[in-house]
């Protein structure tokens, strides 16, 4: 399993995520986030925890979800080429 990552990015402009106070992160990130493995790898401690990614760093490179993904994906190496992926509107994320 050391070879795999589990992060997420969240694209949403108008989000507040909280890290908590004294993390080596800032308290409160505002707007999209990535959940990075290299920052929570070391506070998940149980198998039930492995998917939440408590802590969040700030994301500013695209205010557009097509860049977004791109950069993620670039950033993982992972091949996107063409795609139909879409950002779902709020009500389908509930």
């Amino acid at each position: 399993m050391q070879d795999r990552i589990v992060d997420r990015l969240d694209f949403d402009l108008n989000d507040v995520h909280a890290n908590g106070f004294g993390k080596r992160v800032p308290e409160v990130v505002y707007g999209p986030h990535w959940h990075a493995w290299e920052l929570n790898r070391q506070v998940i401690s149980g198998k039930d925890e492995h998917w939440r990614l408590p802590l969040a760093q700030a994301y500013s490179e695209s205010r557009k979800f097509d860049a977004s993904l791109r950069w993620y994906c670039a950033e993982r190496n992972i091949t996107l080429g063409a795609h139909g992926i879409e950002i779902p509107p709020p009500e389908k994320l509930l």
